[in-house]
């Protein structure tokens, strides 16, 4: 499936429709081939429109402005059209890495701005082309390589033993945040059922997981909207005599209602790879909760690519032991801002975060949020309660920081000297040492 962009391209004021055009076609083209490389797109068209004015005069003149076909006329604010395609989106993205790489270089800055009005630039991604212009803004793509990703965070309370009613909800909520053009909503994890393992109920609830991750793809599909539903635990019947194995289970489901991802909790002292996802937004790795405390997942999605790290929890207040409480109520409100800020700039990555929510005075912690390096939270839930908010991910933030901290560029190196895969010979001997079992 093809990947297209198409640049709508205002002239620098001062020159005149034919020096725009030289420009582009003898100056700017081969110089983007020379510096692309072999990852140049498929296509490159260019089509002009002559106008007078490349800024609207007082009387804007109606001939030379560009006929209007459709709509009303008006002044024509662009001097050339183009239309890039890509074999695939894997292919734009490599193009799109040798042009960050080549905006560092003085010879590409002052092309682009010999002939190109780099402030009105603008651009749109329509993906295989199928509609024209299907997709969001994003400005100066040409310098600016990356584009918005908007997501939703919805902190959802989860009734205890309600699958129905909870689903019901976050249906609710996830159709109003795809109606604000959110192309990705998250939920927190046990939002179906809450997490009462105790309850005799509780494992026959989860044997329903199949059935809520069918409406949640069914949904997806529906609304035309990413969906990481937080958690599903899922019920799985074991051999004759064994009680019935219960998975806490991650899933990426697609705008098409397909899931593309899927990320199982894992013991802490495991050994399983992170996966990393190629996603509609992007390189996508989820995370559960308690996950969140430990460097060495982060490192493992990073270094596979992710940018985007997703990660639902059940956090709550009373995580804190009474030593800790008696030291600082706040004490986990304090651990989690810190935390998502912190590893957002150590991996150079969005973090979206997605808590629980509950009663206030029940130890709910709520808090989600979605945290960026550079700015820290783009949207932050400040208390316990219910809602849902949007925040637009600026991809450019998340490699600028990466130009600045390059982390990724020291994990990517032959002589990178630490090693996150500590030996378990350690604690294996010493029963004390041994990790505490986490929601």
């Amino acid at each position: 499936m093809t990947y297209s962009v198409i640049l709508h391209v205002p002239r620098k004021p001062g020159i005149n429709s034919e020096e725009f055009k030289f420009h582009w076609e003898t100056i700017h083209i081969p110089l983007v081939k020379q510096l692309v490389g072999y990852e140049f797109p498929l296509s490159y068209t260019r089509h002009y429109i002559e106008r007078p004015f490349a800024t609207p005069p007082v009387d804007p003149a109606p001939d030379g402005s560009g006929t209007t076909v459709e709509g009303s006329q008006g002044f024509c604010d662009v001097d050339g059209v183009a239309v890039l395609t890509f074999a695939n989106k894997e292919h734009y993205e490599k193009f799109s890495t040798r042009l960050v790489e080549a905006k560092k270089h003085s010879l590409y800055k002052e092309d682009l701005g010999g002939f190109v009005d780099v402030a009105a630039l603008k651009a749109l991604f329509a993906h295989n082309c199928r509609v024209p212009y299907l997709s969001r803004i994003v400005w100066a793509i040409l310098v600016k390589m990356a584009p918005l990703v908007k997501v939703a965070v919805i902190q959802l309370y989860p009734k205890p033993m309600q699958p129905e009613h909870n689903f019901n909800k976050a249906a609710t909520y996830i159709r109003s945040a795809a109606a604000q053009g959110a192309e990705l909503a998250v939920l927190p994890e046990y939002h179906l059922t809450n997490w009462l393992p105790k309850d005799p109920a509780f494992v026959g609830l989860c044997g329903q997981w199949e059935t809520y991750l069918n409406k949640y793809k069914e949904l997806a599909k529906e609304c035309g909207i990413c969906i990481q539903p937080g958690t599903i635990v899922e019920s799985h019947s074991q051999e004759k005599g064994e009680a019935n194995k219960l998975l806490n289970v991650a899933y990426f489901i697609d705008h098409e209602g397909n899931v593309i991802g899927k990320y199982v909790k894992k013991n802490l002292c495991g050994r399983d790879v992170h996966q990393v996802f190629d996603t509609p937004i992007g390189k996508v790795g989820m995370l559960i909760c308690w996950d969140l405390a430990f460097p060495e997942a982060f490192r493992e999605l990073i270094a596979s690519g992710a940018k985007i790290i997703i990660t639902p929890t059940f956090w709550t207040l009373n995580d804190c032991n009474p030593a800790g409480l008696a030291l600082n109520p706040s004490s986990e409100t304090l651990f989690l801002d810190s935390m998502l800020t912190c590893r957002a700039f150590e991996n150079t990555c969005a973090v979206v975060f997605v808590n629980a929510a509950g009663p206030p005075g029940s130890g709910y912690a709520g808090l989600s949020q979605v945290v960026v390096p550079f700015i820290g939270p783009l949207v932050r839930m400040g208390s316990c309660a219910e809602g849902m908010g949007v925040a637009d991910i600026d991809m450019q933030v998340l490699e600028d920081a990466e130009a600045n901290y390059q982390v990724r560029a020291d994990l990517g190196r032959d002589d990178w000297h630490y090693d996150y895969r500590h030996l378990r010979s350690n604690t294996e001997d010493n029963e004390d040492e041994k990790p505490k079992e986490r929601l």
